[in-house]
């Protein structure tokens, strides 16, 4: 859009989903191409009277209000799309007649991203200054995305196409800052919590671990940190960074990327357990919208099929919640079984080494019992060794060799408990993950 502007000097007028075609690489990577330059016009060099085109929940107000406008009006629309992208609804009461919308964007004050009808009132509209909760932005994105859209959204043309210092407009110069940036996501197993931070080169793990501690509630010294098996960092250390922890191919999860890159990302870039005696669980309750609270309790009733949609898509934004809830712990024990596997694995030379040093005790109490036997018989006048001392030389003995018995036995054990852990959570991850739980 930029290019078309600054380079070609067109403006398109009519941006719509409608109009933009993909086009998939044989690396899954994605094309936008805009089409239909039906109503595409030369931008002019100020504003000017031109004919009110367009489509009606895309076009700018400026459109039908006086019908001057200039090429901002690309923006406006390009902000609309933006907004439906990432709620999977029109920002401005697009079931409304268009009196009503061009009405009610006419008044809309600064800042509003969205009108909305309220549905118990339809003559009264909400002025919108934030995203619905309804969407799948991680928090510091959605954060900044909000503030992102006042500005393609401002009904004032003039402040919309204000230029950032680089001379690019600042719809696109604050949208790649935005692009720009890198979201740590976290599970908090205990807490079956996602958390989601902008991490940068200058955050430290102590700034990460005070968050995380900060959102949870957990003590900082019960964090437990577990990474994907398939995490490029391997380990978390004393050297690691949050920035480390990044993973950008992992940013985007969603099913259709995993169709065509033929790779199952992980659901987020890192686990949280809480280790201490008796460990703190809580299920969070699902966030419902307050039309959905109405139908659950049985005090929804309407026949405006908008109303009708919304309620549908907002139950079944929280079905999705929650399914990836239920993965994102599903997956989390079974990393931790993975690595609890890992770990045995590579100190299982403990085992063997406690079997060696056990045998070479044995070997040389026996040796040691000999020799004083031998001795005892070549010098029978005098006693070497007590039968006290003797006894607990036996004793010592018995008590060691058992000692090393059991901790032989039981790191066996715990290897086979990790093993069978590891092969239970494979299947429950089988049969949760990428199934529909509620159908």
């Amino acid at each position: 859009l930029h290019f078309l502007h600054s380079v070609c000097g067109i403006c398109h007028r009519d941006l719509k989903p409608d109009n933009i075609v993909i086009q998939r690489g044989v690396d899954g990577k994605k094309v936008y191409k805009l089409t239909d330059f039906g109503l595409a016009r030369g931008t002019p060099d100020q504003t000017m009277v031109q004919s009110v085109v367009g489509t009606r929940h895309y076009f700018a107000p400026e459109v039908v209000e006086k019908g001057f406008y200039n090429s901002t009006v690309d923006f406006w629309s390009f902000g609309v799309i933006a907004y439906e992208l990432v709620t999977g609804e029109l920002p401005f009461i697009p079931h409304q007649n268009l009196k009503n919308i061009v009405v009610n964007l006419i008044k809309k004050p600064a800042g509003c991203i969205a009108i909305t009808e309220d549905p118990e009132d339809n003559t009264r509209f909400v002025n919108q200054f934030k995203l619905p909760q309804e969407h799948h932005l991680s928090q510091p994105w959605a954060a900044e995305f909000t503030k992102w859209l006042r500005s393609p959204l401002n009904s004032n043309y003039k402040e919309r196409g204000l230029l950032a210092a680089n001379e690019v407009p600042v719809v696109f110069d604050d949208l790649d800052k935005i692009l720009n940036m890198n979201v740590l996501t976290i599970f908090a197993v205990n807490y079956c919590k996602r958390l989601e931070y902008a991490v940068s080169a200058e955050m430290t793990m102590k700034d990460l671990i005070g968050l995380i501690a900060r959102d949870t509630g957990m003590d900082e010294k019960e964090l437990y940190f577990v990474l994907p098996t398939s995490h490029p960092h391997k380990s978390v250390t004393p050297e690691s960074t949050p920035l480390q922890l990044y993973v950008e191919e992992w940013s985007d999860t969603s099913k259709d990327s995993r169709k065509w890159t033929k790779c199952s990302n992980p659901p987020v870039m890192l686990y949280i357990f809480q280790v201490k005696k008796e460990c703190d669980y809580n299920a969070p309750e699902p966030i419902l919208s307050i039309l959905a609270r109405k139908f659950i309790a049985n005090k929804f009733k309407t026949k405006e099929g908008w109303l009708q949609n919304r309620v549908v898509l907002d139950m079944l934004y929280v079905l999705t919640k929650e399914q990836a809830r239920y993965e994102m712990l599903v997956s989390g024990i079974n990393e931790r079984a993975l690595s609890l596997e890992d770990e045995m694995m590579e100190n299982s030379f403990i085992i063997d080494s406690i079997d060696k040093q056990r045998i070479i005790i044995s070997f040389a109490c026996d040796q040691l019992k000999s020799l004083l036997k031998e001795a005892q018989a070549k010098i029978p006048s005098r006693q070497l060794i007590s039968s006290a001392q003797l006894e607990k030389l036996n004793r010592n003995y018995e008590i060691i060799i058992q000692s090393a018995k059991s901790i032989k036995s039981y790191l066996e054990s715990c290897l086979r408990e990790a093993k069978a852990m590891v092969k239970t959570t494979n299947q429950l991850r089988k049969d949760v993950c990428g199934k529909d739980l509620f159908d």
